[in-house]
């Protein structure tokens, strides 16, 4: 820690000694409280000789040390020291430091009063702040404003504040004070998502997480000038999306482009934009290199490429990106059309870490896994979800470390999937594309020789397949894998525990209404498979 010389001047002469000289190193075993004092022993409120020494320091000076510190630990050891630092530190400093509210009801004054409080607002570490969030402010906060008002000399804060719409200045200036900010979720209302990032990569250097959404943005006259250059020294993860979209998206992308990203794993692009002429998602992916980037998400509802763009211009962008960030790891991709997968193709050359992949498409598009992945690039998967038809069967044959797999492929490919599935697989969930349930005969023996199933589930099973009894019963054969836990049925689509079953005949005629009722434990498809998105699933 490295107290400012600034606060020197405004020592007393008697004072200075106790304190930290600047630069001074700092053993990260040591609580602050140690380093304020010649003594090495922490402060205690038992000892007079501190508590007196805590007092002769002005407010000026206290606010000045405290704002150096950003460890919760530090800050509550000098809390109770004395009473002093007590009424500075709390709450501002280690209660209230995740700032969430619904951005359609938040009062324009609750800006303006974080802009006059900086000493609370560069304390938040997370800001919340979208429309219609179910916990919209605690009843605690209305006090603390209540109370920073009085001790700050500011007028009351108004019960109306629900009533109004943020105007759209605001909150970036207040964004822009938020020095310490680590983690932001928006959806903000007439903010430009262009400027936001901007703010974001001035003003908050120790941003790890940003999941950023805006609606309802104004479209320039004109195209604003994109700054070269703009860092994100921490950001690890990055979700923009793009709900309005217009000029200023495009400049977002090209920012996104040109900044620099030095620990970028993680990176998500949601959009449902209608491209025009001269228009192109692909702009974030153009000569573009994130050197730490592991995981990528597009989900395109729209066109991802410039309607007036050949198709060998789009392959070159895609397959260009990959060998540039060759360190991915994991891609999922939704595309409504399926046209990013028509110009992309995978293989070990470009992509020599994957791992996990997600494939998803509407089903005009018809994109199958044979179509985006290469014969080289199979032995290294572990997760797959993806459509699959009969040219993909025999890529499966050289999955051998493959975990997790959630497909949907016609009933006649049942038998020949499981047949050249890995043993070693642990979670695996099909969809059938055609046609109801056909019976057990044709693949349970097959399921049964995989003794690492944890979970299994789809093929149409319902709950009259899990009474353990009847030509369709699975539960008896399912019940020899030695390590089962859920089994998933579609109708209704959930995973049941192993020590629910069998099922009662008498519930399942009931109901799924009654079967709720009575069991405890079921879980849903995206908690198995948690790596898939939302858009991912059948």
């Amino acid at each position: 820690m490295k107290i400012n010389e600034s606060v020197y001047r405004h020592v007393d002469q008697g004072v200075t000694e106790m304190i930290l000289k600047p630069g001074a190193p700092r053993n990260a075993s040591q609580p602050v409280t140690t380093m304020l004092t010649t003594d090495p022993s922490p402060l205690s409120t038992s000892s007079p000789q501190n508590s007196t020494f805590l007092l002769l320091l002005p407010i000026e000076t206290l606010e000045r040390i405290l704002s150096e510190l950003a460890s919760p630990r530090d800050l509550l050891h000098l809390a109770l020291t004395c009473k002093k630092l007590a009424a500075l530190i709390i709450p501002f400093h280690i209660f209230y430091r995740v700032f969430k509210c619904d951005i359609g009801d938040i009062h324009a004054n609750m800006w303006q009063y974080l802009i006059e409080v900086p000493h609370l607002t560069r304390r938040f570490h997370t800001l919340i702040c979208v429309e219609k969030y179910e916990e919209t402010w605690d009843e605690t906060c209305d006090e603390a404003c209540d109370e920073t008002c009085e001790d700050y000399d500011l007028p009351p804060f108004p019960d109306d504040w629900y009533s109004n719409i943020t105007p759209a200045a605001t909150p970036l200036e207040v964004i822009s004070r938020m020095q310490s900010l680590v983690k932001v979720t928006t959806e903000l209302y007439q903010i430009s998502m262009f400027q936001l990032l901007q703010i974001l990569a001035a003003s908050c250097p120790l941003l790890q997480e940003a999941s950023l959404s805006t609606t309802y943005v104004p479209h320039p006259a004109t195209m604003p000038y994109v700054p070269a250059g703009l860092s994100f020294p921490s950001l690890k993860s990055l979700r923009l999306n793009c709900k309005d979209y217009g000029t200023d998206s495009l400049p977002s992308f090209q920012l996104l482009r040109l900044a620099l990203l030095p620990k970028l794993t993680s990176l998500e692009l949601d959009t449902n934009i209608t491209l025009r002429d001269g228009d192109s998602v692909s702009t974030l992916f153009t000569n573009v290199t994130y050197p730490s980037l592991c995981e990528l998400t597009i989900l395109c509802e729209g066109k991802f490429f410039d309607p007036m763009m050949v198709e060998g211009a789009c392959i070159d962008i895609m397959q260009e990106f990959f060998s540039r960030n060759y360190t991915i790891e994991r891609i999922y991709i939704y595309c409504q059309t399926g046209y990013i997968w028509e110009c992309t193709y995978l293989d070990h050359e470009n992509c020599p870490n994957l791992q996990v992949l997600g494939v998803r498409h509407d089903r005009e598009s018809g994109v199958c896994l044979s179509d985006v992945l290469c014969t080289t690039l199979a032995p290294q998967l572990t997760k797959v979800s993806a459509l699959l038809c009969n040219f993909c069967i025999d890529l499966f044959l050289s999955m051998e470390f493959l975990q997790e797999c959630d497909v949907k492929l016609p009933q006649e490919l049942i038998p020949r999937f499981l047949a050249n599935l890995s043993v070693s697989i642990k979670r695996l969930h099909t969809t059938l594309s055609d046609g109801p349930f056909k019976g057990k005969d044709t693949y349970i023996a097959a399921i049964s020789r995989m003794g690492n199933l944890t979970h299994v589930g789809g093929f149409g099973w319902g709950a009259l397949n899990l009474i353990g009894e009847g030509d369709q019963d699975i539960f008896s054969a399912l019940s020899v894998l030695p390590h089962l836990k859920y089994i998933g049925i579609q109708d209704p689509t959930v995973w049941i525990p192993r020590g629910r079953l069998p099922l009662s005949k008498f519930d399942v005629e009931e109901g799924w209404g009654n079967l709720r009722s009575h069991w405890r434990g079921t879980i849903d498809t995206i908690d198995v498979f948690d790596w898939v998105q939302y858009q991912l699933r059948w």
